[in-house]
């Protein structure tokens, strides 16, 4: 063997023991710290614990939470039936805590397990599976509920025709009760909705505005594109030219349902959405699908809506296509790619690249981000329309109610003097009640962490911020300006958002006719 040979040899046989030694010594240090901690930690954690402890703490070095996090093969299926827009349950949504009873309010999905058993809006939940409810939390109460398919909850519910505050006819509150039991299903929420229900079909007009589409999109799951397209199909047909997108609420999804969505939207060739990686490689999305007749469009946006519609919203933004109506985007931009681990171990779901919008704008905010930064997708000059917590609150109670009562009438006058009863009742709870109990009532109607902060008189930006756990009413002081509700809006939405959305799909026919007379 020539020299030469004999010293590459060697070199290689060197630098194999040398990386063997130091992959052997972390391997030795990582087993000693989980014997450790079997041996000696006193809650006594089994090996599949410190096992997906380990996982999960080293995800914890891309600090990336909640996005960048360990699946364990026990939360997969959960995982992939969310990204379907579907969940195991009995149908429950809009917990609201009655401040004088302790009791929650709720509103029932239509066709859910919980529609069927005879559940509906303005009921209250007294006990589940015995349990008093008095002393839970809100999410104390959803986990409660939730459960695998197939497997029963007990129920005890206070029916509305028993309550004061929903038949303000009644002298007292009637001591009537009633026992349920439910059987959990997987539940496929809607995803697209329209406006109402009319033959258990989505009517895509609005009610008080026929001339007008309203196609409300809730989440991206892989058939929100599909479900989308049939409700522009069946607008177009009808000859609607005017269609509203309401993304409000919306947390996003799957990107490339947002991506079908502008294809609908969008002339053939107009660009998506870029994405970026660290390495510098890009993809630039485009439109791929000739265009359908071209609608006028207004977008509704608020502080919850999210990276898919976030990337719908600007696209159509910044392709001039349509009007942003409502408030800024959460700020959002980034992409989730899944990783299975052998042996059936779980999934890594990882943060893999940031995406833009065409105008080469960034969507996301970074944790240091000011307001006055670039990020989201920010409204059309003069549609800015903010609203308060509690409107917002409000008006998404009213449009749930719209679309899952079955009464002949919908919401009735009964229904809204309730629900203006309940924001002002959690008004009252909020200014009055101690922080824990503050911080609670805030998080249920759907505050932003920002504002639960401020109701606690916390400081938004400040390290670890945390809700205190004492009821100690000193602990914080109560910093929102909180005068009588009064809804907003015009009947039936109370929506000022969507009201802003329909001035302007009406004003531009105005301007159209304008245009034609001085020709």
């Amino acid at each position: 063997m020539p020299v030469r040979n004999v010293y590459y040899f060697l070199i290689v046989v060197f630098l194999s023991i040398f990386i063997a030694s130091k992959t052997s010594i972390r391997d030795q240090i990582t087993r000693s710290v989980a014997r450790l901690v079997q041996r000696n930690s006193l809650s006594s954690p089994s090996e599949k614990n410190v096992y997906e402890g380990s996982l999960a703490g080293m995800l914890s070095a891309a600090n990336d939470e909640p996005y960048t996090a360990y699946l364990p093969p026990s939360e997969q299926p959960e995982y992939m039936r969310e990204i379907q827009g579907q969940y195991a349950g009995i149908g429950l949504s809009m917990f609201v805590k009655d401040p004088k009873s302790g009791e929650f309010y709720f509103v029932p999905q239509r066709n859910s397990p919980a529609a069927k058993a005879g559940l509906k809006f303005g009921d209250r939940i007294v006990e589940v599976d015995g349990q008093s409810v008095v002393d839970k939390s809100l999410f104390e109460l959803s986990e409660s509920i939730r459960g695998e398919e197939n497997t029963t909850v007990k129920l005890k519910i206070r029916p509305r025709s028993s309550i004061k505050e929903f038949f303000p006819s009644l002298d007292n509150e009637k001591e009537e009760l009633i026992d349920t039991s439910v059987t959990r299903a997987v539940i496929q929420q809607d995803v697209v909705l329209g406006d109402r229900i009319d033959d258990e079909k989505w009517v895509f007009t609005l009610k008080d505005a026929p001339e007008i589409g309203y196609v409300a999109i809730e989440q991206f799951t892989d058939s929100t594109g599909v479900q989308t397209k049939e409700a522009l199909d069946e607008l177009e047909k009808q000859g609607i030219a005017k269609v509203i997108l309401d993304f409000r609420g919306n947390p996003g999804g799957v990107l490339s349902d947002a991506v079908a969505i502008c294809n609908e939207l969008l002339a053939l060739g107009s660009p998506i959405v870029e994405t970026r990686d660290k390495n510098g490689n890009s993809r630039l999305y485009e439109a791929t699908k000739k265009t359908r007749r071209r609608f006028k469009i207004a977008v509704l946006i608020d502080g919850e809506s999210a990276s898919a519609s976030e990337i719908v919203a600007s696209a159509l933004q910044d392709a001039g296509v349509a009007v942003v109506v409502g408030s800024r985007s959460y700020g959002k931009g980034t992409v989730q790619s899944i990783f299975e681990l052998p042996f059936h171990s779980g999934a890594l779901r990882m943060t893999t690249a940031s995406f833009w919008r065409p105008s080469g704008r960034p969507i996301h905010r970074n944790h240091d981000a000011k307001s006055n930064d670039e990020w989201g997708v920010t409204p059309n000059p003069g549609y800015e329309v903010h609203v308060s917590p509690f409107q917002s609150y409000y008006q998404k109670w009213i449009r749930r109610v719209r679309i899952s009562s079955k009464e002949p009438k919908g919401i009735d006058a009964r229904v809204l003097s309730f629900t203006t009863f309940q924001m002002k009742e959690i008004e009252r709870e909020l200014r009055n009640g101690s922080p824990r109990e503050k911080a609670e009532v805030a998080a249920e109607i759907g505050l932003s962490p920002d504002e639960v902060y401020a109701v606690l008189g916390l400081a938004v930006n400040s390290e670890n911020p945390k809700i205190p756990d004492s009821k100690n009413e000193d602990e914080a002081s109560f910093s929102i300006d909180l005068t009588e509700f009064k809804p907003a809006g015009r009947a039936p939405y109370f929506d000022p958002q969507l009201d802003r959305a329909i001035e302007y799909l009406r004003d531009s026919d105005l301007a159209s006719s304008d245009d034609k007379e001085n020709r």
